[in-house]
């Protein structure tokens, strides 16, 4: 999988101006829209499980970019760099005549080296990512809540979470380190079972949670870190009757190896899931080939 979004392991920052809107466009479906529903519409069906002490996260996922996608940032890239290299090479010059390191690592901006790699570029035209507010809920049992997404057909990842807080407020959580991703196809509802989510500091009531989590303050940051997995959809999970008769498949997860994000405000990873995702020291497994998962860092 490539990942649009992901393309900038840069540390030179140049704005790129919006031209198209080619935005993920998930519409949660309520139960005042439910009769909307589509044979010839893909939707992503998950469930969440929130007992009394787990707090609300809204997941957000990345719309895999299509390979003309890929084509046409890559190509911005091109022009911006072009555009922005002769300041950019002023300025690095003047930084070493200063006697100033040369700090390939760092996101210090103009002491870069002046190469395409290390232009980091705010691509806005559209965005490839989304997040599920947790009001838009189709239905509730107790603790669990149920949603349906519209989404246009396309592979997806599981790519972080956002604080549950009714607003937008960024990406909170990336699992950079390690996830999972699955296909949305037309005319299915494609059941990711149940996304869980919970504080790491603290050790999670979630069992499938608690061998990530309770790791006391010093796992935090700015923000407290959120700990994530995925329950496979089983028989006895519950799908509203109103669904009843339309095409339900389980995902079909695979292992996603880990990948490049500037702007989280932390990273983690997500909790092995048993036949699907696990690891070998800081590598991501696909468990169901026993191979490592590509890694998209680059």
């Amino acid at each position: 999988m490539r990942f649009l979004a992901l393309l900038l392991a840069a540390f030179f920052v140049a704005p790129f101006a919006a031209a198209k809107d080619r935005s993920v466009h998930m519409r949660p479906v309520t139960p005042e829209t439910l009769s909307s529903v589509s044979s010839d519409k893909a939707y992503i069906l998950f469930r969440t499980h929130r007992p009394k002490s787990v707090h609300s996260h809204e997941p957000i996922f990345l719309r895999v970019p299509t390979d003309a996608e890929v084509s046409e940032y890559l190509a911005a890239k091109e022009k911006a760099f072009q555009d922005w290299k002769p300041k950019w090479v002023e300025n690095y010059n003047k930084a070493k005549m200063k006697g100033d390191k040369d700090r390939e690592s760092s996101f210090s901006g103009v002491w870069a080296k002046p190469t395409i790699e290390n232009l980091f570029l705010y691509w806005l035209d559209g965005s490839n990512v989304e997040h599920i507010p947790h009001k838009n809920l189709i239905a509730q049992d107790g603790v669990d809540r149920t949603y349906l997404v519209e989404v246009p057909a396309a592979q997806y990842v599981l790519y972080g979470v956002t604080l549950g807080a009714g607003f937008e407020s960024g990406l909170h959580v990336c699992f950079c380190l390690g996830t999972v991703g699955f296909e949305a196809k037309l005319g299915e509802i494609v059941d990711l079972g149940f996304l869980l989510f919970d504080q790491a500091k603290t050790k999670s009531v979630v069992p499938e949670l608690a061998s990530e989590t309770g790791f006391g303050p010093s796992s935090d940051g700015f923000l407290y870190l959120a700990a994530g997995t995925v329950r496979p959809v089983r028989s006895e999970d519950k799908v509203p009757a109103s669904l009843l008769g339309k095409k339900i498949v389980a995902a079909d997860y695979q292992a996603v190896g880990k990948f490049f994000h500037p702007g989280a405000g932390l990273i983690n990873r997500l909790v092995p899931v048993p036949g699907i995702l696990g690891y070998d020291g800081g590598k991501v497994i696909n468990v169901k080939t026993g191979e490592v998962a590509i890694d998209r860092i680059d």
